[in-house]
């Protein structure tokens, strides 16, 4: 009998060859083997943005987004945290199958996400893809468990969470540092500094994709934004009027644009994701927030995704490495 792990072995293999009926994509009129940006945000609730009905945080790119693709209303991921909420984004797996439960990593954990793991970077990079991860990763401090043994090619970003730092008063955190590839080139000592993360990210995320414009490529953004303590620069936080998660929100919408604009120099067209997390149990709209479940149950909570061909039918996060496999 086949298994799951061994159909996304077969599916990386004979990528080529399948149509990605997951997304309603009509394999003749669309490339084989697209490009792909997926912006994961961290505790944004689909009340924060436009296309979702927010008139206080004003944010076009996403507006046109959503306007040029399609709006996932009814999307999931498979738990609260960040930690098992992303390890199912990138194996397509329940978080408890793959050790990856519950809870969060902490800063010199000696768990992490086992690199034998399939993950989407390594059915990509299988077939010919660049790939790079920018941003916070969460899966594991240790070498063994970084982005580039998990199938990047490339990585800048934060480790774990923006919080997990000498600041956190209930556990005691080393700096927070800022990893490319596998060497720490800088910690971040302050809420001045955090304030670029955002920028920072941003610019390597551009830069990989200009590099690669002539190639396949898999991009993966997951923003510590808008995870606490929220930083945001004094200019951007009065465009705001002095609503500082505004600020926040208005800064990913703008990262969002600036990626937006560099891919019409691609060569082959590019899949889109923008994923966010909803997990306070308040009214909607719903607005930011974690470790609560939103709708049905412990192991879920609503998400919205876009992407720029309609007729898409994912339901959840987990399905996102079936589908793309299936290219």
């Amino acid at each position: 009998m086949t298994t799951r792990r061994g159909f996304l072995k077969a599916a990386g293999v004979t990528v080529a060859a399948i149509s990605l009926p997951a997304f309603g994509i009509d394999g003749k009129n669309q490339p084989a083997k697209p490009n792909i940006v997926f912006i994961f945000i961290d505790d944004m609730g689909y009340g924060d943005i436009g296309p979702f009905g927010s008139t206080l945080n004003k944010t076009p790119h996403l507006d046109r987004m959503a306007k040029e693709g399609v709006t996932f209303t009814d999307f999931y991921v498979s738990s609260t945290p960040c930690t098992p909420s992303r390890s199912a984004l990138m194996t397509g797996c329940y978080a408890d199958r793959v050790g990856m439960d519950g809870r969060v990593l902490w800063p010199g954990d000696k768990r992490g996400l086992n690199p034998k793991e399939i993950t989407i970077p390594k059915i990509l990079k299988s077939k010919g893809y660049a790939t790079g991860c920018f941003g916070k990763w969460h899966l594991g401090d240790q070498r063994e468990f970084m982005p580039l043994s998990q199938g990047f090619d490339e990585y800048t970003g934060i480790p774990y969470s923006n919080d997990m730092w000498p600041f956190y008063r209930r556990v005691k955190c080393p700096p927070l540092p800022f990893v490319k590839a596998h060497k720490v080139v800088a910690h971040i000592p302050d809420g001045k500094n955090q304030a670029l993360l955002c920028d920072v990210v941003t610019d390597a995320a551009v830069d990989f994709i200009k590099r690669h414009k002539d190639e396949r490529f898999f991009a993966y953004v997951p923003h510590s934004y808008v995870h606490k303590p929220h930083f945001t620069l004094k200019d951007r936080q009065d465009k705001a009027g002095g609503e500082l998660f505004r600020a926040q929100v208005e800064e990913v919408d703008a990262s969002v644009g600036r990626i937006m604009n560099t891919l019409p120099n691609c060569r082959w067209q590019v899949i889109r994701w923008f994923s966010l997390l909803r997990t306070m149990a308040v009214p909607v709209p719903a607005r930011w927030g974690h470790f609560a479940e939103a709708k049905g149950g412990p192991s879920t909570k609503v998400t919205c995704a876009f992407q720029p061909w309609p007729g898409g039918r994912g339901r959840s996060r987990r399905d996102v490495l079936p589908a793309r496999s299936a290219r």
